[in-house]
């Protein structure tokens, strides 16, 4: 979440697929990251065309041409801007606090579980 908040050339920030489907979610992403999101609609399964374009020449792309290319202003469905209530953005920073100390706390016991499921 720092990293994309800090972020001067994330915007706008896209999303595609799962959750990103939802414009509520979308909503929040834009809200908690302090960032536009442009949502691009692509009708397929994300999973398997990004593997297509690695695999079908994309990958050999630098970061800028592939950039160029694919301009998300350009293919963007939706764009939604962050909140400007107050209200919304303290309960988002709070509840932020709030998930960072309890992803600290369970940590341990996540990598614990983990270590387990491995062995199984």
């Amino acid at each position: 979440v720092e990293t994309l908040r800090s972020c001067n050339s994330c915007e706008p920030l896209a999303i595609i697929g799962g959750g990103a489907r939802s414009s509520v979610w979308r909503q929040i992403f834009a809200d908690v990251l302090n960032l536009p999101i442009a949502y691009i609609d692509i009708g397929v399964d994300t999973t398997t065309l990004g593997t297509a374009a690695i695999v079908g020449g994309i990958g050999e792309l630098e970061v800028d041409e592939v950039r160029k290319r694919m301009s998300v202003e350009k293919i963007a469905s939706e764009i939604l801007f962050p909140s400007i209530d107050d209200g919304i953005i303290r309960l988002y920073d709070d509840l932020y606090i709030v998930w960072k100390d309890m992803f600290m706390a369970l940590r341990s016991p996540f990598e614990k579980l983990s270590r387990i499921s491995q062995v199984s």
